[in-house]
């Protein structure tokens, strides 16, 4: 390919390529902002917490790295070649360019994902096919998304009545701005058992519109590669182009690792939900049983100081065994679910400690280096 360059057209690539590195910047901040877990005490899910810090270091590397490091060299390295052609004639960098190394656009250009604009028209040549911060908007609050919700069965409990009872006050108070929502009595009491579900879900969230923002920057990147041989052609333009169309295929693959990761986040975090649930049931039933059973006892040795009453006391020290035997399955109900969530959590952390640099099922992909151009 012969030789040429548009000096105006090339400044526009450089502008395009800042604004890459901005909406990279803004996926790092997002993160930062809002992809952050509450650990209590020695909650269970807890056993995630390694491998969530693990998770989130190599995601944050991989977008700093992509927002610090190679867009921005990327947009420094145009503006270099830029400044050198505007200070050499078009026939001497011509003899220039042909000593540089031959690179094959064609074969870097991921073909499974095509670009594709669906009624609307098509955008100059350097200009945003998409805008990538339009997926980065705030999480929605998964404590208000993943609640108790009182139920009518509740009236024959008198442990779930005094649940209830402060739900209802909560959430009276949240409508008049004396907190921020509606708050479980049991929620306080077992997250810091079972873990912050909601930071979890949130995390997912977080991950999936992070993913969904990348693949749009590689679409960005795609038009751009496209339409770079209208300003800029030759050895160092075609440099140029493969490394947007490697930086596009390690967003795709990137994309694909945190939606995956998403998923894997939603999963623990539904599962805590569950489980806290399951649960705090358990615990009414039990409180329940024993109040009951305790009753039931103090019944059943009066009557049997009497006479008369021994019959009644033998009925009385039945209902109280029935009773002792309900706390005693709910306890034991309790003890196989927490085995069954620390499997969940441990399943979570398997899946988990494949990531990033760890060769496995969710592999961050790498960046490619900025590549050198004429300066």
């Amino acid at each position: 390919m012969s030789f040429f360059v548009d000096p105006a057209g090339l400044i526009s690539f450089q502008q395009f390529t800042e604004r890459a590195g901005d909406d990279a910047d803004a996926n790092r901040a997002h993160v930062d902002k809002y992809a952050e877990i509450k650990w209590h005490g020695e909650g269970i899910i807890n056993l995630c917490r390694d491998t969530d810090d693990e998770i989130e270091r190599s995601v944050r590397a991989f977008l700093t790295r992509l927002a610090i490091q190679v867009l921005p060299g990327t947009s420094a390295a145009v503006r270099g070649a830029h400044d050198h052609y505007v200070h050499t004639d078009q026939a001497s960098e011509a003899r220039i360019d042909a000593t540089l190394p031959a690179h094959d656009v064609a074969a870097a250009n991921p073909s499974s994902y095509p670009i594709i604009f669906t009624n609307r028209p098509w955008p100059a040549p350097f200009a945003d096919t998409y805008e990538p911060t339009d997926a980065l908007t705030a999480p929605p609050d998964y404590n208000v998304e993943m609640p108790y919700e009182p139920h009518w069965s509740d009236l024959a409990s008198p442990a779930s009545l005094v649940r209830d009872a402060f739900w209802y006050t909560t959430l009276g108070a949240s409508k008049l701005g004396l907190c921020d929502r509606a708050y479980d009595l049991y929620e306080i009491a077992l997250k810091p058992c079972v873990g912050d579900w909601a930071g979890m879900a949130t995390v997912g969230h977080v991950f999936d519109q992070v993913a969904e923002s990348l693949v749009h920057v590689s679409a960005n990147l795609a038009w751009a590669a496209q339409n770079l041989d209208s300003v800029w052609r030759g050895n160092a333009a075609d440099a140029a182009a493969v490394h947007l169309h490697l930086m596009r295929r390690a967003l795709i693959d990137a994309n694909t690792t945190l939606t995956a990761m998403a998923a894997e986040y939603r999963t623990a975090a539904e599962g805590a939900y569950e489980f806290s649930g399951t649960i705090g049931t358990l615990i009414s039933d039990a409180a329940d049983a024993a109040v009951l059973a305790a009753a039931s006892a103090a019944i059943s040795g009066a009557l049997a100081s009497t006479g008369v009453g021994v019959p009644l006391a033998i009925l009385g020290a039945a209902f109280t065994l029935t009773e002792v035997y309900k706390v005693i399955k709910a306890v034991l109900t309790i003890l196989d679910l927490i085995a069954a969530f620390r499997a969940l959590a441990f399943s979570f952390s398997a899946a988990g400690k494949d990531f990033g640099a760890i060769s496995g099922s969710f592999p961050l992909p790498a960046l490619p280096a900025v590549p050198a151009l004429p300066r």
